[in-house]
């Protein structure tokens, strides 16, 4: 729960969306680097990587108030990974509640990613470091197999106001 650090960090950085509740994808390449230390065991000082802005309407709170058109969101960014890894969605099911990604990353390793919307821009990072992620949510765990998916990793994330969808999968 690194609420203290990305608070932290989004002092200098925009880590948070300014129109929306969410993190950005400097905010979920943070938390990728902090799931990445917990299963590796390697403690790295976090780095900021490339990014750039792009523009975008206003996000959720813009949105709920009718103002998505003149409240641009100002933290719109796109991490630029430069690693060479080439990444592909292959799969969707349910109007996107599970996704599959995969990639070129050599650790041949698979990862179980239980969540919500937080999750997407965690994941963005997080298939750098895997070549395979399975993203369920919203209470969809029911509707894969995870002893036949065997994942390496699994990530819930529980970050969201729609809790009550999520664990529903569990039972």
């Amino acid at each position: 729960y690194p609420k203290d650090e990305l608070s932290a960090l989004a002092q200098q950085y925009p880590v948070y969306y300014s129109t929306d509740t969410h993190w950005n994808d400097l905010g979920g390449n943070f938390a990728a680097g902090l799931i990445r230390s917990a299963f590796t065991g390697e403690i790295a000082a976090y780095q900021i990587p490339d990014y750039h802005y792009f523009d975008e309407d206003g996000k959720d709170l813009a949105n709920m108030l009718g103002l998505s058109e003149v409240m641009p969101e100002r933290n719109t960014v796109l991490i630029d990974h430069n690693d060479g890894i080439e990444v592909q969605k292959t799969e969707t099911i349910d109007h996107g509640t599970i996704q599959r990604y995969t990639s070129t990353a050599p650790s041949g390793k698979k990862l179980l990613i239980i969540g919500d919307s937080f999750s997407e821009h965690f994941l963005r990072s997080a298939i750098h470091d895997v070549s395979d992620i399975l993203f369920v949510t919203y209470g969809q765990l029911y509707r894969i197999d995870p002893e036949a998916e065997a994942p390496d990793y699994v990530v819930v994330m529980l970050v969201e106001r729609n809790l009550h969808f999520l664990v529903s999968g569990f039972s």
